[in-house]
């Protein structure tokens, strides 16, 4: 069977699970906006600071300066190439996988519930598919800048753009954003964690198939990792409006001091 026919076999199947709306009787992608407001947008921002897959990988990162090792790890890979064999066969599966990722997040884009009829079901997914996309391309963009202010060569020499990793960048945008699918789908445990350990296992594949075509240092595929997580992460949480919604909180009463009133997101 083909990879095409594979995906669409994939894409079906999701159809037919990513009808109804989730549990707030809301559809996925429904509530997307443009104006999400500052307590969401800092609710956001502070949840993904605060994910060990954002700074954990950033702070190895760090660690692979200490006493060169960063380097030393990366020449070891591209002499040895123990799982690609080649830089040649590294660099060719490099982007074999990153397609595999981007394949599978955009299968994933069609498992949240989003509506209970067709025209409901194509509007939300449109607009949450739309936020998902300008994740991404914040994050292609955010690399690239840093890329052009780091000036880092890269391992075999070829230029000086090794920093960040513009293929983990990809492909772990497409895993972090897949991940995020998977959890607010109707589908079991079993589905859903099979399907994400395919989406972070080829994005890891891709980040180190860099390291072996000696393409980029293992920090440069590190950082590249937690910082995308950030940034889709953000975008994702601040725009695409999931989570219980604004709720007012209230609390005193006619015993107490007087009344306090506020809103609460939830995520």
């Amino acid at each position: 069977m083909s990879s095409t026919i594979r995906l669409a076999s994939i894409a079906i199947s999701a159809l037919l699970v990513s009808c109804g709306t989730l549990a707030g009787g809301r559809g996925w992608g429904q509530d997307a906006t443009l104006s999400p407001g500052w307590a969401r947008v800092r609710a956001a921002a502070l949840a993904n600071l605060e994910d060990p897959v954002t700074w954990l990988p950033i702070a190895s990162a760090a660690v692979l300066q200490v006493d060169d090792f960063d380097r030393r790890i990366s020449d070891w890979a591209r002499d040895e190439t123990p799982i690609f064999g080649s830089t040649q066969h590294a660099s060719d599966a490099s982007d074999t996988w990153r397609t595999v990722t981007n394949d599978l997040w955009t299968v994933s884009l069609f498992v949240p519930p989003s509506g209970e009829t067709a025209g409901e079901w194509a509007w939300s997914r449109t607009k949450g598919a739309t936020v998902e996309i300008a994740a991404k391309a914040v994050s292609r963009g955010v690399t690239s800048v840093l890329k052009d202010v780091s000036n880092r060569a890269r391992p075999d020499g070829s230029d000086d753009r090794s920093f960040p990793s513009g293929h983990m960048t990809e492909a772990f945008g497409s895993a972090a954003l897949g991940a995020r699918n998977l959890d607010w789908s109707n589908l079991p445990s079993g589905a859903v964690w099979p399907g994400k350990i395919a989406l972070y296992g080829s994005s890891i594949l891709t980040g180190w198939a860099r390291v072996e075509a000696g393409k980029h240092f293992p920090s440069d595929v590190l950082f590249a990792a937690g910082a995308t997580n950030f940034v889709v992460g953000f975008v994702h949480d601040a725009f695409l409006g999931l989570g219980s919604g604004p709720e007012v909180l209230v609390s005193g009463g006619p015993d107490g001091d007087g009344w306090e009133v506020g809103l609460a997101w939830g995520f």
